[in-house]
């Protein structure tokens, strides 16, 4: 059917303009002589009029919503058929389709509410008669010239218990449309109204965001991410969107049905107190002043047989990008020499911590300037000393533009063992090419034997934070080569260095899944030193899921239980050091498990043994106490010492400790073997090697 029927007359409606044109129908704009009043006239093109099934389908939502006399759902005043074409007369609606709103960008969430307000009590009222929409999508949400929204397009509705085992993705078509449809939709399932309440989630996301969450080539593979694949944040791509806003877009797309929220309106009633009152949204929370709404704000979504479920790259990385100069240091504040009582002051004001916190971190980062201008003079004139032995660069890792000529070739110093161990020593050292600027490579030697040592990277960029893959057969790193921090992956022995994530923004501290399947790293997400958990596929694919994210807190140095359940991390204000505490994750649920710490002390530097066992470190006037968790958990010390411990790593086995030991002035720092069974510690005449991870 073409406009020619523009200025025609169907059934006592005269036709003046088209309106919009779907797949199954187009809607003019029509006047009723007999009432002199403006309708929207839907009708069947003739090519679909012959179609049996389109034909049933338009009778249907002519009966369905005959049933349904709601306020907020657009209301049929007529229908029949003319010239064998039926059509449907309804309300016209002014103020266009919230699909046309949304081309102009996202919704602030006030106004989101605003129309979820209206919609929601008209879905659960169809709902209770038994009908379903099965096609909710922003198209079909319509504004009158108040701002009034409206149900529209009920042509794929069905009644609650009129199952069609057909109705499932095929080949040939799909009832509904795949972006928005639930998992059980696309499965061809029993649907029941939370169904519905799973593409309004969808919208949610789309309309604060300016699009939807599973994107893809074809409208098959776009079903299948809907039963198969973890949303992404939303936060991520729109800043805007608070935490608890985000909780009730995670809880609206649950695979599981009884996950959701039982009805639109109770959907709506948690978007409004996330909207209006967002400290006090966290219903799960039991110490509602502890720690503002960070638990419960990802998404809970147990995968099939364990498979790790990541979304493709979205381009949801566009902050500002920090310095390139900016690189994490310790921050050493003078604390309580006796421990306190591990409890967080209630109530504490986020602005007034961040203020006092940014004038500390400005007095120190002019202190640390000062210590960093020192330590380099220092460290130069080590670096320019005669070595013991020339380093075995890995041909494979060179990058031809930047490599040193044979005449100016960096040097690492071996390492000396004063008793052989298994495993070599995978570490960060500082070279500089003749006048060039210094630079950070990973270099590798055994922990046994008289071997040189072999640098593993090589180029003018920083390299840092190695992580030895679960097989000891790669490493992870953070590298700055394309300006900003990024992760890597290269061979044990050097080679084959592919980049894993691609953003415009700050990586740091990787650590690999026991099944070496992922990485877990903190993002700079937004670029303001606040960073987000992400796991990141090693596969090269460049996909990744955001895991944690809150706008205020700074969360870091993950360490990844060996059942691939928990993650352990640091977590607190990012120019704080008195409030990182130890905090844990649950990978199936995205929930906060109980803290493992919580007191006025930096904590950090959580690692597990191969059995399950939690260590971290604390920190308290440069002075350091290695605790572990216990089976009940508490916090037992096993280890003390007046030295700053700048790294904690397990051995290849997982059952002994490696510390990076020295004073918290000092960037050199010893490395230090701990053995947790019989608290005994053994000294490795290795000098300066930071970041120090052992590799079997």
């Amino acid at each position: 059917m073409t406009d020619d029927l523009i200025g025609k007359s169907i059934g006592g409606y005269v036709i003046e303009g088209q309106i919009g044109r779907g797949g199954m129908a187009t809607v003019y704009l029509a006047r009723q002589t007999s009432m002199n009043r403006v309708v929207a006239l839907k009708v069947l093109p003739k090519n679909l009029s012959e179609d049996g099934a389109y034909a049933k389908r338009f009778e249907r939502e002519v009966a369905i919503v005959a049933q349904l006399e709601h306020r907020s759902i657009v209301p049929v005043y007529d229908h029949g058929t003319f010239d064998g074409q039926p059509y449907i007369a309804m309300r016209y609606m002014a103020g266009g389709s919230l699909d046309q709103h949304l081309a102009r960008g996202p919704l602030a969430a006030e106004q989101v509410l605003n129309v979820y307000t209206q919609i929601a009590p008209a879905l659960d009222y169809a709902h209770s008669k038994n009908v379903l929409h099965r096609d909710l999508k922003p198209s079909n949400i319509l504004l009158d010239e108040t701002g009034g929204a409206f149900l529209t397009d009920f042509g794929i509705a069905r009644l609650i218990g009129d199952e069609n085992p057909g109705h499932t993705i095929t080949a040939q078509g799909v009832v509904g449309t795949p972006s928005y449809m639930s998992p059980e939709q696309a499965q061809g399932q029993p649907l029941d109204g939370r169904s519905d309440l799973y593409a309004l989630g969808i919208m949610l996301f789309e309309l604060l965001c300016g699009r939807r969450p599973f994107m893809s080539d074809t409208p098959y593979s776009i079903a299948v991410m809907q039963v198969t694949a973890t949303p992404p944040s939303a936060r991520a791509i729109n800043p805007d969107v608070t935490p608890a806003v985000e909780q009730v877009i995670f809880k609206s797309l649950k695979k599981k049905p009884e996950e959701r929220y039982p009805t639109a309106v109770e959907m709506v009633a948690a978007l409004r107190t996330a909207i209006e009152s967002p400290g006090g949204f966290n219903p799960h929370d039991t110490q509602p002043n502890r720690r503002s709404n960070i638990r419960d704000t990802q998404p809970m979504h147990p995968q099939p047989g364990g498979t790790i479920y990541l979304t493709p790259h979205a381009p949801a990385f566009t902050p500002q990008r920090p310095p390139s100069d900016y690189m994490p240091a310790p921050v050493s504040v003078s604390q309580p020499s006796v421990r306190p009582v591990r409890r967080r002051p209630p109530g504490a004001s986020l602005w007034m911590n961040m203020t006092i916190g940014a004038a500390i971190g400005c007095g120190l980062l002019a202190i640390i300037g000062f210590v960093i201008v020192v330590v380099a003079a220092q460290l130069l004139d080590r670096i320019n000393a005669p070595s013991s032995a020339g380093v075995t660069p890995t041909a494979a890792t060179a990058e031809p533009s930047l490599s040193p000529t044979d005449a100016d070739a960096a040097t690492v110093a071996p390492i000396g063992v004063r008793d052989p161990m298994d495993g070599s020593i995978i570490y960060v050292v500082e070279i500089q090419r003749g006048d060039g600027p210094i630079t950070f490579q990973i270099a590798s030697q055994p922990l046994s034997g008289t071997a040189a040592p072999t640098q593993l990277t090589d180029d003018e960029s920083r390299n840092v934070s190695p992580a030895i893959s679960p097989d000891g057969q790669r490493i992870a790193f953070i590298s700055d080569r394309d300006g900003d921090r990024d992760l890597y992956v290269m061979d044990i022995g050097g080679g084959s260095v592919q980049k894993l994530l691609d953003t415009q923004v700050n990586e740091f501290t990787p650590a690999w899944t026991p099944d070496g399947a992922a990485l877990i790293v903190a993002s700079d997400t937004r670029g303001d030193g606040a960073t987000d958990l992400l796991r990141v596929a090693s596969d090269g694919s460049g996909a990744f899921e955001v895991l944690f994210a809150d706008n205020a807190l700074r969360a870091g140095s993950p360490a990844v239980s060996p059942d691939g359940t928990t993650v352990a991390f640091v977590l607190g204000g990012p120019r704080d050091a008195r409030t990182w505490e130890i905090a844990r994750l649950d990978l199936s649920t995205r929930q906060l498990l109980s803290d493992v710490t919580d007191g006025d002390v930096r904590d950090g530097l959580p690692v597990y043994s191969r059995s399950g066992v939690l260590y971290w470190m604390s920190t308290i006037d440069g002075a350091s106490t290695l605790y572990r968790q216990t089976t009940s958990g508490g916090a037992e010390a096993i280890y003390e010492t007046d030295l700053y411990i700048s790294g904690l790593q397990a051995s290849p086995s997982g059952e002994l400790l490696m510390l990076q030991e020295g004073a918290a002035e000092d960037p050199a720092a010893n490395v230090v073997i701990f053995d947790p069974s019989d608290r005994t510690t053994e000294a490795l005449d290795i000098g300066y090697a930071p970041e120090a991870a052992w590799a079997p």
